[in-house]
């Protein structure tokens, strides 16, 4: 599988709704994977976490989550998706995340 995961805002701002699209395609063909289960999670290091399962989006292949990030900083995030829930495995993928300070929405990056 090839992911695409975009946030709305970019980057993501402490204390406000982002909004997460995976597009999730078929690695050898390009089509798009659709009927998947999955969710977004994340966490910083002085504990806090936030989480949501994906929603097919209006699109083949995309789905949605939101996330709501209670500090700023920089956030341990992961992508656990699979194709269906009854035969194929759950594939993961980590990344980090800066987020923002509510008082830097103007900040430009």
């Amino acid at each position: 599988m090839a992911f695409v995961i975009c946030s709305d805002p970019v980057p993501p701002h402490a204390r406000q709704d982002t909004k997460f699209i995976v597009i999730a395609r078929d690695k050898s063909s390009g089509q798009p994977i659709e009927g998947a289960d999955g969710r977004i999670y994340a966490e910083v290091r002085e504990g806090a976490k936030t989480w949501d399962g994906l929603v097919p989006g209006t699109k083949p292949g995309t789905y949605t989550a939101k996330l709501n990030f209670v500090v700023s900083g920089n956030w341990a995030m992961g992508l656990q998706f699979r194709r269906d829930t009854t035969t194929n495995k759950i594939e993961k993928m980590d990344w980090t995340q800066e987020v923002l300070s509510a008082s830097d929405t103007n900040q430009v990056r």
